[in-house]
């Protein structure tokens, strides 16, 4: 693993957040994403969650990857974002 990426467990991670942050999950199992399959069923609810708000766009054709790393890069915006994100549903 090179020194700037974050390993696959990033999927854990973003729920983890994301359920700290108290972001609203969608219904339902599907994320709109080419790679849903790939995705963790328990994963699903907020891995489109945050990618209705904008946290996360995916890659190229419309994937998710996430058995794929994700760089610093990758990690430091979809965490601001979603700092961002719980700021302006709690106001």
């Amino acid at each position: 693993m090179r020194r700037r990426q974050i390993p696959p467990a990033c999927v854990s991670h973003t729920y983890r957040n994301a359920r700290a942050l108290k972001l609203p999950l969608k219904e339902g199992d599907y994320t709109g994403f080419a790679d849903d399959d790939m995705i963790p069923p328990w994963a699903k609810r907020t891995v489109e969650s945050i990618r209705e708000l904008g946290i996360v766009n995916g890659r190229g054709d419309n994937r998710f990857v996430p058995n794929d790393t994700a760089t610093r890069a990758e990690a430091t915006v979809m965490l601001l974002r979603m700092l961002e994100a719980a700021t302006q549903l709690n106001r």
